[in-house]
């Protein structure tokens, strides 16, 4: 089998080159079928062929790329079926924008890069200032983008301007392919500057996509839709295609077929079953999808399963959003790193600047960004009333990792897994003792004096002992006995001790020691250890955690069988 170009994304150099290609050209077809679209934005998650195909699509309407004659690359691909569409070979000017590079920490040189970007793209078209018919206030526009001394304006109408100029030049409207539209407001709102941000793309966008009379057609793709209340202001011609659309659902990522022909090729069909368990799982519409970055990267090394597509983003988005989340959406993610599903209502459209910490908002930015899946989804007005689930264990270990890449950058990662252990070794007083320590060095990172902080330490300890997944199956908030445990510990090896956890937080003039032991006696009045016994497990410990701020106590004892 032919290698693949891993990492390199122009459709040119890959066909030209006669490297591995799964060919994808009838995505080309379905934007010829929608001429009424003005304006097309396709939303899919990160390395899922974005840039690829938008490349592809710019090799198709221009007759010459980058000093590569674009006709011969499309031999034998599937869009030269159709002599309707192929009709449209090399006969426009195209705009191909990529601002997946803008990733400053700061405003200021996010701005920088964004003129830097333009620029190259002015320096493709230099041949403008060598034409006699050039007006002078134009080719003053042109030189100060140029040499980098362009106004804010003169940002916002770099794209308009020059497809006036492709046109006139030209006499054939451009297209506009821009591609990752929204990193960097997705940038801007990790770090910090997301209103100037939008205050810089908007009129950007809206002077390129909003009657441009200028432009054939534009072609938009990102991980998010970004609501046209915060960034497409008074654009109503922007058709959006998402992961709940049918549309386009097959062109970006592996189809199962797709991936089984590979597998074959590959002679690696013998491992079909542990490389669908790592990567399958992606729903886009109704066709199953697999990250076509693991895919690649797994066949090219003979089948070796490892987290190929996470490694190739920074987890920040994701610490964040759990860190300032509220107690229900840590609750929930200790369903889902059960292999349990949760209900949210999610939006495809999101407003960065009014994001919240509550569920859904969690959930339509994981769901958006490809770190979850909709196995069921009911429209509901404006939302989705949907069922989610982690997508695969390639996803799995992200999420499980990101709790250990937290600790380590709080410098408590020994301290973490002293902890773990000492659950392991049923040591109590060892585990408050390092508990208390994890709280005074990281709580402060935390709200706990949120609206509900009980919910807040029971999602906090969830997330803590997720990683004792291989000695304890871990539930919460489950029926037993006369009423719902907070958090059960139930060992694979029925001959080890199970754990019960109840949490309790101070009230007024109430001590620390007195709510533990009110915990504990819960467990005990309750019969919370009925299940336990259920599963045949003898040995049970109860354990009644109370907190107040950074502080906490823990009482136990050993309940009887």
């Amino acid at each position: 089998m032919r290698p693949f170009a891993i990492g390199n994304d122009s459709f040119g150099e890959i066909r030209s080159q006669n490297f591995k290609f799964i060919d994808k050209s009838l995505f080309i077809k379905e934007i010829f079928d929608n001429p009424g679209i003005k304006v097309t934005l396709i939303a899919r998650p990160r390395r899922f062929g974005k840039t690829l195909n938008l490349s592809m699509l710019h090799h198709f309407l221009s007759s010459n790329v980058f000093g590569i004659e674009t006709a011969p690359l499309f031999e034998g691909l599937k869009i030269t079926q159709y002599p309707d569409i192929m009709a449209h070979l090399g006969r426009y000017p195209v705009i191909f924008l990529t601002l997946k590079g803008i990733k400053a920490t700061s405003f200021e040189t996010a701005r920088a890069d964004f003129a830097g970007i333009l620029q190259e793209l002015y320096k493709m078209h230099d041949y403008f200032l060598q034409h006699p018919d050039f007006a002078s206030t134009d080719k003053e526009s042109f030189l100060r983008i140029l040499n980098l001394t362009g106004s804010d304006t003169d940002l916002h109408m770099a794209l308009i301007r020059l497809c006036r100029w492709l046109t006139e030049y030209h006499q054939v409207k451009p297209w506009v392919l821009l591609d990752e539209y929204d990193t960097p407001i997705q940038t801007a709102y990790l770090n910090g500057y997301y209103q100037e941000m939008v205050a810089l793309m908007q009129p950007f966008l809206g002077n390129t996509l909003k009657t441009n009379p200028y432009v054939e057609r534009a072609i938009l793709t990102g991980i998010t839709r970004v609501a046209k209340e915060s960034l497409f202001s008074d654009l109503n011609n922007v058709q959006v295609y998402t992961l709940f659309h049918d549309e386009y659902s097959k062109h970006f990522g592996f189809t199962e077929p797709e991936m089984d022909a590979l597998l074959i090729e590959a002679d690696l069909i013998q491992l079909s079953a542990d490389i669908k368990y790592w990567y399958n799982g992606y729903l886009c519409g109704d066709t199953i999808l697999y990250n076509p970055w693991s895919i690649i990267n797994c066949v090219s090394k003979q089948g070796a399963l490892a987290p190929y597509w996470v490694h190739t983003g920074g987890t920040s988005m994701i610490q964040n959003l759990l860190a300032q989340a509220d107690a229900v959406v840590k609750t929930s993610f200790e369903e889902l790193l059960q292999g349990r599903t949760i209900q949210a209502r999610v939006s495809d459209h999101l407003i960065f600047g009014l994001f919240g910490s509550d569920l859904d908002s969690v959930m339509s930015l994981l769901l958006a960004a490809g770190y979850l899946k909709a196995l069921t989804r009911t429209q509901e007005r404006s939302q989705w009333f949907c069922t989610l689930a982690i997508p695969n264990h390639e996803v799995l270990v992200l999420f499980e990792d990101c709790i250990m890449t937290w600790f380590g950058a709080q410098g408590q990662n020994s301290r973490y897994d002293l902890l773990l252990q000492s659950l392991v070794k049923i040591d109590p007083e060892f585990f408050e003792e390092q508990l208390q320590e994890l709280l005074l060095q990281t709580a402060s990172y935390f709200d706990t004096g949120g609206k509900n902080p009980e919910k807040f330490y029971h999602g906090l300890i969830l997330g803590l002992l997720i990683q004792l997944k291989a000695y304890y199956l871990l539930e919460s908030n489950r029926e037993s006995g006369l009423g719902q445990y907070d958090i059960m510990l139930i060992p694979h090896d029925v001959t080890k001790p199970g754990i019960v956890m109840e949490f309790k937080v101070t009230r007024k003039s109430e001590t620390l020691e007195t709510a533990a032991n009110n915990a504990l006696t819960q467990i005990h009045t309750k019969n919370y250890a009925a299940s336990l016994r259920q599963r045949g497990i003898t040995r049970i410990l109860a354990m009644g955690l109370a907190f107040q701020g950074k502080l906490v106590n823990v009482k136990y004892e050993w309940v009887g069988a």
